[in-house]
């Protein structure tokens, strides 16, 4: 098994893997996220919107975080939906976002992981603080004009160069993975098969990451055109690149040159929707 996070401890109970934050050891099982699937049966988070069940729970001490079940996405996640067959999956994700945030990424504060096994595979689910307010960069275009407008998209640039600096590769960034929070912070949600390393990530992870993006915006120009502006991705790369010249017009470029054709000829024939 892998080597925990500073603070967290591995534990069995009720018949799961649960690794959980030591100081919140008895609040966390007294409310019971060992059993993710009961709990989100029992007091689902209806609010919250997207592919994920989700519960939510008010914890001594902490106030509310959000149980979530970990599901697969894609074709193959309409047939298998939950089931995984990686044992480490969640405790991987928790193990991500805890050293990200301990090298100075903003992303939020995992306090538990938990691992069933299961007749095929094994079901997982993670408890993370919840950021009480936050919106994803999707209803930030859809609401915002002037100067907020700029002000969320150069704080999401920002989290994600914090993120990349930290050493995350992150798989499936998108514009619903990236959270505006109260105070105006941009905040990079979503660790899930995240990769970390000890040093920044390359050019061509950060462009990669950046390009799927970007081609999360095309897909919401082509749902909601009145929610995209052409300057929007600029102003967010503008931000990431923090003055270097170079790195902003690498990542033009890479813009420019992205061909994302055969989803739009999808998208053409299926017009995608943003929950």
């Amino acid at each position: 098994m892998r080597p925990l996070p500073g603070g967290y401890e591995r534990i069995e109970h009720g018949g799961a893997r649960v690794v959980l934050r030591s100081d919140l050891r008895e609040a966390l099982l007294a409310a019971g996220v060992s059993d993710p699937a009961e709990l989100i049966a029992r007091q689902p988070a209806s609010d919250k919107a997207g592919r994920a069940a989700l519960a939510r729970v008010e914890l001594e001490g902490v106030g509310p975080v959000l149980v979530r079940a970990l599901t697969r996405g894609g074709l193959f996640g309409k047939l298998v939906r939950r089931l995984s067959w990686d044992p480490e999956r969640a405790e991987s994700e928790l193990s991500v976002s805890a050293t990200a945030a301990q090298q100075g990424a903003n992303v939020p504060t995992v306090l538990a992981a938990v691992t069933r096994s299961v007749a095929g595979g094994y079901l997982h689910g993670l408890v993370s603080q919840e950021l009480v307010g936050a919106r994803d960069l999707v209803a930030v275009l859809r609401e915002e004009q002037g100067r907020a407008r700029s002000r969320a998209l150069a704080a999401a640039g920002e989290a994600i160069r914090l993120l990349h600096e930290a050493g995350v590769d992150h798989v499936d960034l998108n514009l619903k993975n990236v959270l505006i929070d109260r105070e105006g912070r941009g905040v990079v949600i979503d660790l899930d098969r995240c990769r970390i390393g000890a040093d920044p990530v390359s050019e061509d992870t950060r462009r990669r990451n950046l390009l799927r993006l970007y081609r999360s915006w095309v897909k919401l120009s082509v749902a909601e055109p009145a929610s995209v502006a052409a300057w929007d991705p600029l102003r967010l790369a503008r931000a990431y690149a923090r003055g270097e010249r170079e790195r902003l017009r690498a990542l033009v470029d890479a813009g420019r040159a992205a061909s994302f054709w055969s989803h739009r000829l999808r998208w053409s024939l299926f017009p995608p929707r943003f929950r």
